[in-house]
């Protein structure tokens, strides 16, 4: 990632460039470099070897002198947004983006704040580079490697290409992710886990799964989210067998007078009144016989099995 260096006139170039690349000195710290290179009165009989050897010297004498290598300069990053394609914020760190997100901090400092999509970061290792990105859902810090972040209704997904990050997915604590490995971070408003519940749906994924997903909505949900989720939960609690604890909830959400899905929730009730009947009786489904009764005529069969006193 480190862009080409322009030779002093007259310098050894090739071990220069090699020193460069090994302690990151700018064409200032060669310049100063130089003289110590170049001999003034030089012998035939040297050679490449001792050329070399005297470099080396040369090098740590400057170093020894206080004139050490000057480490990379530190420079802000205007806060902005960030564009689709390659962004390079400094020689030590690219990003490949596709989606939206923001970019602030400074070139040894990156931070990025990721909305949706994917980016791909690109850090140089042992370069001192203190990048961290932030999701709602998410905080990743790496020193240097090469990973991508994804987001999007099933929250922030982190994948190690190579090296290692850490990784804390919401106020929890931050764990290691080497490469090969990936790690998911659920969203964490009640929004996002509907929006991450419906995308489990769609791709088939087992009630339990999202069954876990909404009933970490359920807390602090209000208005439309809270009530679609209450749905979800009461047919999910039926999916999974747990209907008895599924009652309190849909007794709950047809009292409120809430028309989301109100006829579904009544054919529900009708159909867990008709199971329950053989084994409890009339006084076991009373509850949901009672609110059955006030939406209209029952269904024949309870009806006829619990005939109105």
């Amino acid at each position: 990632m480190t862009e080409p260096r322009h030779p002093p006139a007259g310098a050894p170039w090739p071990l220069l460039q090699a020193v460069a690349e090994a302690t990151r000195a700018t064409d200032d710290d060669l310049r100063r470099l130089l003289p110590r290179l170049r001999d003034p009165a030089p012998s035939p009989r040297r050679s490449p070897w001792a050329a070399g050897v005297a470099f080396a010297l040369a090098a740590a004498a400057l170093a020894a002198g206080g004139w050490a290598l000057r480490p990379p300069a530190d420079a802000p990053i205007a806060a902005t947004g960030l564009q689709a394609g390659r962004v390079s914020l400094s020689d030590d760190v690219a990003l490949l983006v596709d989606g939206e997100g923001a970019v602030s901090g400074s070139t040894l400092a990156p931070r990025v704040a990721w909305e949706r999509g994917m980016v791909a970061v690109e850090v140089t290792p042992g370069a001192g580079i203190d990048l961290q990105l932030e999701t709602r859902e998410a905080h990743v810090q790496v020193v240097g490697t090469r990973f991508e972040v994804r987001r999007d209704a099933l929250g922030t997904r982190v994948e190690v290409q190579k090296g290692e990050v850490a990784v804390r997915c919401g106020d929890g604590p931050a764990a290691p992710l080497p490469a090969p490995q990936s790690r998911t971070c659920w969203p964490l408003s009640p929004g996002g886990l509907l929006g991450r519940a419906l995308a489990l749906e769609a791709d088939g994924a087992p009630a339990a799964e999202r069954l876990a997903t909404v009933e970490a909505g359920l807390a602090g949900a209000e208005g439309a989210v809270g009530r679609e989720l209450e749905v979800m939960h009461i047919h999910l609690l039926t999916e999974v067998g747990r209907t008895a604890e599924a009652r309190g909830p849909l007794l709950r959400v047809l009292d409120t007078g809430s028309p989301q899905r109100r006829d579904e929730l009544l054919l529900l009730a009708e159909a867990m009144a008709r199971s329950e009947l053989p084994t409890g009786g009339c006084a076991q489904v009373d509850d949901l016989l009672q609110r059955l009764r006030a939406e209209g005529p029952l269904h024949p069969e309870l009806a006829a099995a619990c005939p109105a006193p």
